[in-house]
């Protein structure tokens, strides 16, 4: 982990109560794994994630938010995974993504940007997203 990245230990239904919260506001703050494939090819990789993250609401709607992190691979390009809501911080889903492997160790990079908002203008939020890997 780089920068603002870190373990955090108080989830009970995370794998060992711990969970990588703080992934995002640029490249510096990124959750970085070193994983091992028996054969070189394509692999799907499951990520276990949480995101209770919601825009303010109509009196009548929940506006949940998808977030998102950019996944590379041993350096090379990078490849946007979305997070949708679980809807508390807590509760943690899985997705899953094909991720290209060399036989051997891998590194895996996540990282994100915070996009645009709808009228073209940064927003200054930062990613509070827990995600965790399995």
């Amino acid at each position: 982990m780089t920068d603002a990245a870190k373990v955090t230990g108080t989830h009970t239904f995370a794998a060992g109560g711990k969970a990588v919260t703080d992934i995002g506001s640029g490249k510096a703050n990124a959750l970085i794994l070193d994983v091992t494939a028996a054969r070189a090819g394509r692999h799907a990789l499951t990520i276990r994630y949480s995101n209770a993250e919601q825009a303010p609401a109509t009196y009548y709607n929940p506006d949940p938010v998808a977030r998102h992190a950019d996944l590379s691979a041993n350096g090379g390009g990078s490849r946007r995974v979305l997070f949708p809501t679980t809807f508390h911080f807590n509760d943690f889903w899985e997705v899953s993504v094909p991720v290209t492997l060399g036989q051997g160790t891998n590194r895996l990079s996540f990282t994100a940007e915070e996009l645009p908002d709808f009228d073209g203008t940064p927003t200054t939020r930062t990613t509070s997203g827990h995600r965790t890997h399995r």
